[in-house]
């Protein structure tokens, strides 16, 4: 049904709402809570939408501080082979400022500190089609002197077919993860 243009005193009828809630831009895919220093989405990558957002909220650590990485998948098994470079810029409140640069098979995406929690949100373009897979984002964190918020992203530079991702950390983490779709019309 194409969506339909209003004009004083028409009514908005059931189908004409569910038109609109269907063409909505944001989809609902799936979440997951964090648990220890690994956690794998498997299978939230597929042919129904060629764009996603993943958002990470209340992401904590008891101690120590601890950087966040993503890595893509293939099933379970996280890539290895090719490496995904990265750059987030940090920001402190200090007005200290510095690249973080990692080329490495995962990107950071945020660092956590003991009694802290971290959110952020990132775009990930096309993991599942034979192209070379982007992300890009940005996270916040409260630290007990600092905020830091980093934003940029990376490539995952092959022509890999992604169907999930894994959220590593250099210790235990807590936290949620909500996936979205970008949806294509």
């Amino acid at each position: 049904m194409a969506i339909k243009t209003f004009t004083t005193g028409e009514v908005l009828t059931a189908a004409d709402t569910n038109t609109y809630l269907a063409n909505s831009g944001l989809v609902y895919i799936t979440s997951g809570a964090l648990s220890g220093s690994a956690t794998n989405f498997v299978g939230c990558f597929t042919s129904a939408y060629t764009n996603y957002r993943i958002v990470l909220h209340g992401v904590g650590v008891n101690n120590p501080a601890s950087w966040v990485y993503l890595r893509f998948l293939v099933g379970s098994t996280p890539t290895s082979t090719r490496y995904f470079g990265s750059h987030m810029g940090l920001n402190s409140l200090g007005g200290t400022s510095y690249p973080v640069w990692n080329n490495a098979p995962q990107t950071y995406l945020m660092n956590t500190d003991t009694g802290t929690q971290s959110n952020g949100s990132f775009d990930i373009y096309q993991p599942q089609l034979a192209k070379v897979t982007g992300l890009m984002g940005q996270s916040a964190n409260q630290q007990t002197t600092n905020f830091l918020q980093y934003q940029g992203g990376g490539v995952q530079d092959s022509t890999t077919q992604f169907d999930g991702f894994r959220i590593d950390a250099d210790y235990a983490i807590a936290g949620t993860v909500t996936v979205f779709g970008y949806r294509k019309a």
